[in-house]
């Protein structure tokens, strides 16, 4: 009785409003909005809505389209099933997964490696970790369709009312999950360093919906032992992860935390803190520190897994370690180049290892190849595995390999900052010799580079070896910092720069200069 009651309010909002539709996000491939009844919404009409307009804009071509969600959301089991009856009552063919299981976008180009003939994506899931989801469409090779694309459905959508739709209960054709899980996992562990030997270590994994089915597969398929940790966070990306007292017992022997993004593209790992503390604490590894020790090991123990590619080239972005990288590179003889790297780029094909300051990791001999957080997973377990046979723990292994070649520290810190004072801040941070009485040596123009969300604005340079980098998140609507000094001045320089855009940028969480009222 509840969903007739839901539908009947929202089928009300939509007679006694003819904006409903007309606020929904158009991002990339991407439209964006958050979950409810009414305008600004994603629902179970506007979810119908939205299919039959793309049912209208493919009409005739009898295409297969892949129907997939994240499990993010409660509501998503019925939405995609919804589509899938539309496709199907407009003669189109849906695929879903079996029991519509939860997908990465990366399992998604495996199964379109794997299948022919799939023509297009619809894949709901989460846009941002608060509140935002997207349902975006991918091509058959698992791209972002033009947004040209979108702007068809768009005008579609502003032709098409509830008698438009055309639906029926009706099976959809589902893929064998199971069996393209295992396909890829098999796929997954091929790119582990190690096979064989002692597996004596226990990964803590941050429990959702997704992961758990890959977890279970991956560590299980790798022999490595995991326990959950069903935490919530409040941010994607948290410096430190507490758990309860009550947990302290069984987690005694876990000296690792796996957490993924909300998006499955980046993965975040943290190790034990042994200092005294009431609760057990695990502090996030620094992403220079945790693929210098992974190139480290690659390159000095001994390969046991026949199938494990090498890495010969390697990139990052100008935002994390260059000179250690560079110093790393000499060392084994690797090709190490600095710059920026998107899907499906010119040098994807060349670039074995590519990682940036947001812990994407990108392996470049992987069909799925841009930043697949189960792949990573199954990579840092096997190194982490290998260095507890040998009874070190991850500060015993950077000490060992670091300790004489990264005399580096790098420091995060951010401010918010209002979309509309970002050309103001632009201006005033290009204009400057000093900041804070620190001299600058030269400047960066980093605005062309806009990926996943953020805007790079600058890299900012003071004596050797001593920056700050500048991006702009429209995700969080923040600026964030990335400052690197040599550890011999102890944080003092991000110190002074942190205190300096406090002061600086207290006026900027709002408009500056409040837009004109149009009736004025």
């Amino acid at each position: 009785m509840k969903n007739k009651k839901d539908l009947k309010a929202v089928n009300s909002a939509y007679l006694n409003d003819k904006n409903f539709l007309n606020s929904f996000s158009y991002i990339n491939n991407s439209f964006v909005a958050t979950l409810g009844f009414g305008n600004y919404k994603f629902n179970k009409l506007t979810i119908k809505l939205w299919a039959q307009a793309l049912a209208n804009e493919l009409k005739g071509q009898n295409l297969k389209i892949l129907i997939v969600h994240d499990g993010s959301n409660e509501n998503f089991d019925s939405y995609t099933k919804s589509i899938a009856n539309i496709f199907k009552a407009n003669k189109m063919q849906p695929f879903m997964l079996f029991k519509q299981a939860p997908a990465s976008k990366n399992f998604i180009k495996f199964i379109l490696n794997k299948i022919d003939g799939i023509n297009l994506v619809v894949y709901l899931s989460k846009y941002t970790y608060d509140s935002n989801y997207a349902i975006s469409i991918f091509d058959n090779k698992g791209l972002p369709v033009a947004f040209k694309f979108l702007e068809k459905i768009i005008n579609r959508l502003d032709i098409t009312n509830l008698g438009d739709i055309n639906e029926f209960e009706d099976e959809a054709n589902f893929l064998d999950f199971n069996k393209l899980l295992n396909e890829y996992v098999a796929e997954i562990v091929n790119y582990n360093h190690t096979e064989s030997g002692n597996k004596l270590i226990t990964i803590g994994i941050v429990y959702d919906n997704l992961s758990e089915s890959f977890v279970k597969r991956i560590m299980g398929k790798n022999d490595i032992g995991y326990r959950f940790v069903k935490n919530k966070f409040t941010e994607d990306k948290p410096k430190v992860i507490y758990l309860p007292i009550t947990a302290a017992n069984k987690f005694k022997n876990i000296n690792y935390i796996f957490k993924f993004s909300y998006d499955f593209q980046k993965l975040y790992i943290y190790k034990k803190q042994n200092r005294m503390s009431i609760m057990p604490k695990y502090e996030l590894i620094d992403i220079n520190e945790l693929i210098a020790n992974y190139l480290i090991f690659v390159n000095s123990i001994l390969k046991t897994n026949k199938n494990s590619k090498t890495i010969h080239e390697i990139k990052s972005t100008l935002l994390t370690k260059n000179s250690l990288f560079e110093t790393i590179a000499k060392k084994y003889d690797l090709s190490y180049n600095i710059g920026f790297f998107y899907e499906n780029s010119l040098d994807t094909n060349n670039i074995n290892l590519f990682f940036n300051e947001n812990y994407e990791i990108n392996f470049g001999f992987s069909q799925s190849r841009y930043g697949d957080a189960f792949l990573a997973a199954s990579i840092f377990s096997d190194m982490f595995n290998y260095y507890e046979t040998q009874h070190m723990k991850f500060d015993d292994l950077k000490n060992q390999n670091l300790i004489q070649i990264d005399d580096l520290l790098i420091t995060n810190f951010s401010f918010s900052c209002d979309p509309k004072n970002l050309e103001s801040f632009e201006t005033k941070i290009f204009s400057q010799m000093t900041i804070n009485q620190i001299e600058i040596s030269r400047i960066e123009d980093l605005r062309e580079n806009i990926f996943n969300k953020e805007k790079y604005l600058a890299k900012i340079h003071f004596e050797e070896h001593e920056w700050v980098g500048i991006k702009f998140s429209y995700e969080l609507n923040r600026l964030l910092f990335i400052c690197q000094e040599n550890k011999k001045t102890k944080g003092n320089l991000a110190q002074n720069l942190r205190k300096y855009f406090a002061m600086t940028l207290r006026a900027y969480a709002k408009p500056i200069i409040p837009e004109l009222d149009e009736e004025e």
